[in-house]
């Protein structure tokens, strides 16, 4: 059977009669971008390949209306075999929203519609975390004729409102009736812990400074914005997106005391560590362009993410009329923002905030020497270290340096190098961010002369269920003399607990849909950190019914502040005392700022 490499190979056997005749039969290999370029003679990939189908490139090359009817007869007609191997790659196609949908979902949509006799088999390692990113199945006969439901919206609607356990049904109906299959590895012998980071009066503090900044931020900059007459929207899209990414860096930062001491007795014990996060922070190194060099200190992330938002994004200009603009004029300056702006900058150089985690870790750890980094960053800070010998000395100055060198091949090379160092045993500790996520095994495989039990330490979670089961995977392979132990290290802020819910849930959504089983995605039930779930909405619904109404919504004999005071006993007269004296603070800020604003306002 021939195989044939691509639409390419094709081009190149085409003869002004037609298709070689050794190209006219065989199975053909796409990848999805080539289903969704753009061919030869101004035709799209996706008729070559139905063309091909048909077997009738001879009467196309003719062209016209009868040919094309012909073809697409013939393709209505074919009943072979389409496989949509990595089929995740389709998850992102939204009914009737076509425009919001990836070029991707679309054309593997598209081919099942002009292949409508086709025999479809869907392939993937990563699972379905979420029912919307099933769409792409149009032949499961899940929907449409002959099935209890009349598309997929009618579909997702339903799975929505019966939840988990219905999942967990339809992948044991499908199962049942030999339409659906899903094998993996056994989590047995694998361990799986939570382990909860404590906030010490250090972090908290660290923690309410970064709070309060962000409050104030958020007053001043809506202060500014109708100063300024700007009603541009995006720019509190940009608030909100900024402020995630801050705080999401900031409580990974809170962990690594936590982290540190668990990677250390673990490698005390004869154990190796992996640690799985999913961002690097090297976009911060990025805007601060920083050269091969000494640095007076590690970088903090988290500071020149809020550094560059309020540069940016915080108006100190009027509008500017675009005839000014286009006649060079320089726009008028509001004195009220620019003393606001400064003052913000000024705050957040004060503030007390983590470096990178990623060169905090590798410092702690033993350095580049004995941590084996497997990310996309192309640089890093680090302590500067010195050979002299055969022993490696550590200069105490902090420099910037390059892991590769600037436009060679060593980049692509390099998680790979790393890799077999971790194996090999010559470094005992792993870092795997998002980019090393797949493809790569850092188990304890027969065949590795690093044979001692992995401590998987996943510090970040992803946003996607799947994702989080791809790091995992790292880890825990086939052929391996021991299956590793897994912690996952969470912090006790309000924040992060309920970005972990989210995952939870997608996680639980996972294995129902694979296994039908809620537990089946991850090894062990993560049912409790799921909020997401009937009671936790009844009781944020009444939560919210007491706030707003002020009516006795919840149960007799039970009110808020009594709850709020059960479950934070910690709380003194004395805090109680020192957040009043914060708010009226604050207060005071909001009138200095108004009368700025008074000041600079036309009478």
């Amino acid at each position: 059977m021939p195989l044939i490499n691509g639409c390419a190979m094709l081009d190149k056997g085409t003869r002004a009669l037609g298709l070689d005749r050794e190209l006219q039969e065989g199975v053909l290999f796409l990848t999805y971008s080539t289903l969704i370029s753009a061919g030869r003679a101004g035709k799209s990939r996706m008729d070559q390949v139905l063309e091909w189908l048909a077997g009738g490139s001879s009467n196309a090359a003719a062209g016209g209306a009868a040919a094309a009817a012909n073809i697409a007869a013939a393709a209505r007609a074919w009943d072979g075999l389409l496989v949509f191997d990595e089929c995740h790659k389709a998850k992102n196609f939204t009914p009737g929203k076509e425009a919001q949908s990836t070029k991707v979902a679309s054309a593997v949509i598209e081919i099942q519609a002009l292949l409508p006799n086709a025999r479809v088999l869907y392939c993937s390692a990563t699972g379905v975390s979420e029912v919307a990113n099933m769409a792409y199945m149009a032949r499961m006969g899940l929907w449409g004729p002959a099935s209890p439901f009349v598309d997929f919206s009618a579909f997702l609607e339903s799975m929505k409102k019966r939840g988990v356990s219905f999942m967990e049904l339809l992948a044991m109906e499908m199962k049942a009736a030999g339409r659906y299959v899903a094998r993996g590895l056994s989590f047995r012998q694998a361990e799986f812990l939570e382990v909860e980071a404590p906030l010490v009066p250090d972090k908290v503090a660290q923690y309410d400074a970064a709070v309060a900044l962000w409050q104030q931020l958020r007053v001043q900059l809506e202060l500014a914005l109708q100063l300024a007459g700007n009603s541009n929207r995006d720019v509190w899209k940009m608030f909100w997106a900024a402020q995630q990414r801050f705080f999401k860096l900031l409580c990974i930062g809170l962990k690594l005391d936590t982290v540190i001491a668990e990677a250390k007795a673990a490698l005390a014990s004869g154990m190796c560590v992996v640690i799985g996060l999913q961002s690097t922070g090297e976009a911060a190194a990025d805007a601060m362009g920083l050269e091969p060099g000494p640095l007076p200190g590690f970088v903090s992330p988290c500071k020149e993410l809020l550094v560059r938002f309020i540069q940016q994004h915080f108006p100190i200009h009027h509008p500017q009329a675009p005839e000014a603009a286009a006649m060079g004029l320089p726009p008028e300056a509001i004195p009220a923002c620019q003393q606001m702006r400064q003052q913000l900058l000024a705050q957040v150089t004060t503030l007390d905030l983590p470096p990178n985690f990623l060169d905090q870790l590798i410092d702690e750890l033993g350095g580049p020497a004995s941590v084996a980094e497997m990310t996309g960053r192309k640089g890093r800070v680090v302590r500067e270290q010195r050979r002299v010998g055969h022993i490696i000395r550590c200069t105490g100055r902090v420099v910037y340096e390059l892991r590769a060198k600037p436009d060679s091949s060593e980049m692509d090379s390099l998680n790979v190098t790393e890799r077999e160092a971790f194996l090999a045993g010559t470094k005992r500790v792993a870092l795997i961010s998002d980019a090393a996520s797949t493809g790569i095994s850092l188990h304890a495989a027969a065949t590795a002369v690093n044979q001692a039990r992995r401590l998987h330490l996943t510090i970040e979670l992803p946003w996607s269920a799947d994702k989080a089961i791809q790091q995992l995977g790292r880890s825990h392979r086939t052929n391996q003399v021991c299956a590793p132990l897994y912690k996952l290290v969470v912090s006790a802020a309000g924040g992060e607990r309920r970005f972990a819910a989210a995952v939870a849930r997608r996680l639980q959504s996972l294995g129902a849909l694979t296994r039908g089983d809620r537990r089946a995605a991850a090894g062990i039930d993560l049912s409790e950190s799921n909020f997401d779930s009937p009671w936790g909405r009844k009781s944020l619904r009444k939560m919210y019914d007491h706030i707003v109404t002020e009516s006795p919504q919840l149960p007799s004999g039970v009110t808020l502040s009594a709850l709020l005071k059960d479950l934070f006993p910690q709380f003194t007269d004395s805090e109680d005392m020192a957040a009043a004296e914060g708010e009226q603070q604050r207060q005071q800020q909001r009138e200095i700022t108004l009368q700025l604003l008074q000041q600079n306002l036309p009478a």
